[in-house]
């Protein structure tokens, strides 16, 4: 009965490191990137505990999953595989305005 308590306190210990070793804060050089973003296809949020929201306009999906920004792209995953490659970092269009291009599309910060 030991052993298999034992064993049963073993492999819950052992899927909640798997679990959390997945999902990643984003490093603090991404910060620029957090937020609610939106272009005339897509509705992104991304979170600064590796987590964000995915969304094709026209859609009724609404994806939440995990966001890695690396290799000049960011990556969202879970449910699904998608890629932005980012063409242009967040910046201010000079009215204040935040702006990001990712496959060459303008994404607005809301």
């Amino acid at each position: 009965m030991k052993t298999r308590s034992t064993l049963f306190l073993l492999t819950f210990l052992f899927s909640i490191f798997i679990i959390s070793s997945c999902q990643k804060p984003l490093d603090d050089a991404d910060i620029r990137y957090l937020g609610s973003w939106g272009s005339d296809n897509y509705a992104l949020e991304i979170w600064k505990d590796g987590r964000g929201v995915y969304e094709k306009r026209n859609k009724t999906d609404e994806l939440e999953c995990y966001v890695k920004i690396e290799d000049q792209m960011i990556k969202f995953r879970g449910g699904i595989h998608k890629n932005f490659d980012i063409d242009a970092e967040p910046y201010d269009d000079g009215t204040g305005q935040k702006i990001m291009i990712l496959n060459g599309e303008l994404f607005y910060k809301h």
